[in-house]
Order: C-alpha cells, then sequence, then structure tokens
C-alpha cells in the first residue's frame, strides 16, 4: 500500500510539473524551467539596455569614451573571476537563492549606474558584475530538471529565450532613448531585474534543486584550509573534464576572434555608415542565436554531442577558407560568415552539455562555473587576438590564420587524441544516436 501511494505522488508531481519537457507543453511558463526562460530572458533585456547606454552615460559625464572599452573589460575580468565562485556559491545554496543574488546584484549595478555621475563611480556601479550570473542559475536549473538525453536542447533553448531578450532589449533601448533619455533607459534596466526577481520568488523549493550535502564542505572558520580545499576540488573538477575545456577553449578561440573582428573588420573593407554597422552586428546576433537556440539542439538530437563537437571544427575551418577566397564581395562575406558562427554554436553547447554529463550531480553549479570562466577566457583574449592579427596579415591572410587553427585542432581531433587526452573516448552514446537516426530515416 505504502508503494502505490509513492507512485501515485511520483506520478501526480510530474503530472503537475511540465519542467522536463519542452515549449511543447501547455504550462511550459509556469513550470520551474519555464520561468528560467523568463528570467533569462529579462536578465538579456537588462544586459543590453546597459550596454547600449553606456557610452551615452559617459559622455553626458565629459567622460573619455575610451572608458567604454575599459569598463567592458573590467565586467568581463569580473565575470571570467566570479563564475567559478558563483558555480561553488549555487552548488551550496541552490537555485532559487543563487537567482536572487544574481539578480539583486544585477539590479544594484543598473541602480548605480542610474544616478552615477564621475568616473569613479562608474567603475564602482561594475563591481556587483562580479555576482550577475543569472544565466548560470538558469542552466543549473535546466541541468538538474534534465535528464542527460534532453539536456542539450534544453541548454540550447536557454540560449534562444537570452536572445529573445537581447533583441527585446535593444529594441526597448532604441525606442526609450528619446522618451526617457539614457538614464530613464537603465532605470528600464533596474526594473526588468526587479520583475526577474519576482518571478524567481515563485519558484517552489524543489529537493532536487537544493544540494543539501555541499553546506558542510565549507568552513569559514578555516579559511586557509578551505582554500586549500577548494583549489583541489576545482582541479579535480577539471581533470574529470579538462578534455572538453580545452576543446572549447582552443575551438573558441578563432570563431570568438572573427566574431569581435567581424565590424571594424568589415568597416574598414566596405566603409560601412554606423547604422550599416548596427544591422551587420544584429544579423550576426541572429545567426548566433538561431544556431544555438535552434540548430545546435537539433543535430545534438539527430547526431549526439560528441559527433557534433568532433565535426564543428572541420566545418568552421570550411569556414574560414571560403572567406578567405571571397575577397571583397560583401555578399559573399556575409553569407560564408554564417558558417564559422554556427560551427562554435555547435561546439559550445553540445561541449557545454558533455561537460555537465561527466560530474555529479551535486558538481553541476561549479562545472557550469568553469565551463562561464573558460568562455570569458576566450572573451579577453579574442578581439586582442583578432586585431593584431588582422593589422599584421591583412585579411586573406587572417582568414587564413583562423583556418590553420582549425586545421591543427582538427588534426589532433582525428589522428591525435586518442593516443593522447581520449577526449572522445566514450563515445557510444553519440555514435548510438547516430546510427539509430540513420535507421529512422531509413
Amino acid at each position: 500500500m505504502e508503494v502505490t501511494s509513492t507512485l501515485l505522488q511520483k506520478s501526480q508531481m510530474f503530472a503537475d510539473d511540465s519542467s522536463d519537457g519542452f515549449p511543447t507543453t501547455k504550462k511550459f511558463f509556469v513550470s520551474s524551467i519555464g520561468k528560467a526562460h523568463l528570467i533569462n530572458s529579462l536578465y538579456g533585456i537588462g544586459y543590453t539596455i546597459q550596454i547600449a547606454m553606456l557610452p551615452y552615460l559617459l559622455i553626458s559625464s565629459n567622460a573619455g569614451i575610451e572608458h567604454n572599452g575599459y569598463l567592458l573589460t573590467l565586467f568581463s575580468l569580473l565575470q571570467f573571476i566570479g563564475s567559478i565562485f558563483f558555480g561553488r556559491i549555487a552548488d551550496i545554496w541552490g537555485v532559487k537563492k543563487s537567482f536572487y543574488l544574481s539578480l539583486v546584484s544585477s539590479s544594484m549595478m543598473y541602480l548605480m549606474l542610474t544616478v552615477c555621475r564621475s568616473i569613479s563611480g562608474y567603475y564602482i556601479s561594475f563591481a556587483p558584475s562580479f555576482f550577475m550570473q543569472t544565466f548560470q542559475v538558469s542552466s543549473l536549473l535546466v541541468c538538474l530538471k534534465t535528464e542527460n538525453d534532453n539536456r542539450t536542447a534544453a541548454i540550447g533553448y536557454l540560449n534562444l529565450s537570452y536572445g529573445i531578450g537581447i533583441i527585446l532589449g535593444s529594441i526597448l533601448a532604441g525606442m526609450l532613448v528619446n522618451i526617457l533619455g539614457p538614464r530613464g533607459n537603465l532605470f528600464v534596466a533596474f526594473l526588468s531585474q526587479v520583475l526577474a526577481l519576482y518571478i524567481s520568488k515563485s519558484l517552489e523549493e524543489d529537493p532536487k534543486l537544493l544540494v543539501n550535502k555541499n553546506i558542510e564542505k565549507i568552513k569559514f572558520k578555516e579559511l586557509f584550509k578551505t582554500g586549500q580545499n577548494e583549489c583541489t576540488r576545482l582541479f579535480k573538477l577539471f581533470q574529470k573534464t579538462y578534455g572538453i575545456c580545452l576543446l572549447i577553449l582552443f575551438g573558441l578561440l578563432p570563431i570568438l576572434m572573427t566574431k569581435f573582428a567581424f565590424a571594424p573588420v568589415v568597416v574598414d573593407m566596405f566603409k560601412l555608415t554606423p547604422a550599416h554597422t548596427s544591422y551587420l552586428m544584429t544579423y550576426a546576433g541572429i545567426i548566433t542565436i538561431i544556431a544555438e537556440g535552434l540548430l545546435a539542439p537539433y543535430l545534438s538530437t539527430l547526431l549526439g554531442d560528441m559527433i557534433c563537437c568532433k565535426f564543428a571544427i572541420p566545418i568552421t575551418m570550411s569556414g574560414f577558407l571560403l572567406l578567405s577566397l571571397c575577397g571583397a564581395n560583401e555578399m559573399f562575406v556575409l553569407l560564408f560568415m554564417t558558417i564559422p558562427l554556427c560551427g562554435g554554436a555547435l561546439l559550445y553547447i553540445c561541449g557545454t552539455s558533455q561537460m555537465t554529463k561527466r560530474v555529479d550531480e551535486s558538481e553541476l553549479g561549479s562545472i557550469i562555473g568553469l565551463n562561464t570562466s573558460i568562455l570569458y577566457a576566450v572573451t579577453i583574449m579574442a578581439p586582442y587576438l583578432a586585431f593584431k592579427s588582422y593589422v599584421a596579415l591583412g585579411l586573406g591572410l587572417y582568414w587564413l590564420l583562423c583556418a590553420f587553427i582549425c586545421f591543427v585542432i582538427t588534426i589532433y581531433i582525428f589522428v591525435l587524441d586518442q593516443s593522447t587526452l581520449e577526449i572522445f573516448k566514450d563515445d557510444e552514446d553519440s555514435l548510438e544516436t547516430m546510427f539509430s537516426s540513420i535507421k529512422l530515416s531509413l
């Protein structure tokens, strides 16, 4: 009788919560994953408004426009360091409290920027960005609430909702700036985070969203010893996923080099106006959103994560080779640019999913933090390397340099991996998925 009641209770729980489903279910937006998507979009809205309004704030305060670059670099550095620290906090606190910390931090940042007038004040306002890791918390929630088979698609859909937030944020910033001004726009960004905070408050405390066994592991009274233990724990975590980490690090480098250098390079080549440059960046952003939110989930379901990771690099290499041949033809540049952008999306989404599948559930927050940190490390390096390479080599050789980096990684993947890091050693899942997909199509 007790067993029967337990089974009935479990079936009722799954019937009431569509968290393990995707946007096809009617109750999706009242489920925990649905709320994570809403929070994610609101976070994207606030972030985009802040990025768009920052130059105008600096100009209105008579600060040099070069501080815009310095502040964005500071933001990337704080995100790079904070993501690992925040991942550990998320493992200890659980999803709901982590959402609180992240969204309160973003709210504070936007509110401080709204009232800020001095250069030093702008730099102080960016301090809360250390804890602005809402996308990371959403990823943790999704990983806890989905099975391995659905995880890649679920992570990809998060990028889609975040991308929708970025697009909406851009539209809102453009529409409201003439009515409210830059500071009024930032107050709208603040309100978007308050709304996200309200939605996160409605999340129910799910035992699976709060991993209690992590709570006793950090002892603040023994801070030095705790620090040593945490460094050891992080190193062991890296050992479990170092192959995928290195693949993402070096695989994304030429892709992000191209993404960050794309607008300045094309502006220099074709002498575009600011309006055309804005359209160009919107185009690149939409391609990335579609690739991460739709293409990567579809292909991973069809072929498996590791097959996608394996072939993302040679596909990207082919895109760079085609770009090196198209010269100053604007239409071909725009067309062939989609190939590296799609290759990068495929590598990052499927690689991220694989990292989460190689650790225990109690370590998911930490591994997502490590993944985010790797992304920001590449983000910090890529623009510098891209501009230096472009100035030194010119456009044609620049594309060939990116293709050469991909070629070296491709040689490693298909020739050297089995005798070295063995990144693709446990590849049965992907092969099984691919063969079953082929059988179904036949």
